[in-house]
């Protein structure tokens, strides 16, 4: 999936089925690329619940005609804000640029 492009940016937000629960550990990753033919100016990814940010990232750049994944990780602890609140997952491009996306997945681990 393609987002944003030379003249504008865009964004993507999924929410999912699975809910915030206490005392788990999230580990969201995604597969971030750059075209060869179109500037990579940045994007940030997000885990969200109830359109709160639990977790952001923008730390990954491939370099141009290559994907590099980004991973991001979040610990609910005991008694989260957004407790029982639908996951989403947003990737949002920046600048005049495009982010591409090949790949996201979402674990959940019991503390």
């Amino acid at each position: 999936m393609a987002i944003g492009y030379t003249n504008t940016t865009g964004s993507m937000v999924q929410t999912l089925a699975a809910t915030v629960d206490a005392n788990t550990a999230y580990v969201l990753k995604i597969s971030l690329g750059a075209r060869a033919d179109v500037p990579f100016t940045g994007y940030v990814a997000a885990l969200m619940a109830g359109n709160v940010t639990l977790v952001s990232d923008n730390k990954v750049t491939p370099s141009a005609g290559t994907f590099a994944t980004d991973v991001i990780v979040y610990n609910s602890g005991a008694n989260p804000a957004q407790l029982g609140k639908p996951l989403q997952i947003l990737v949002e491009s920046l600048g005049t640029g495009q982010v591409n996306v090949a790949g996201v997945s979402l674990t959940a681990t019991a503390e």
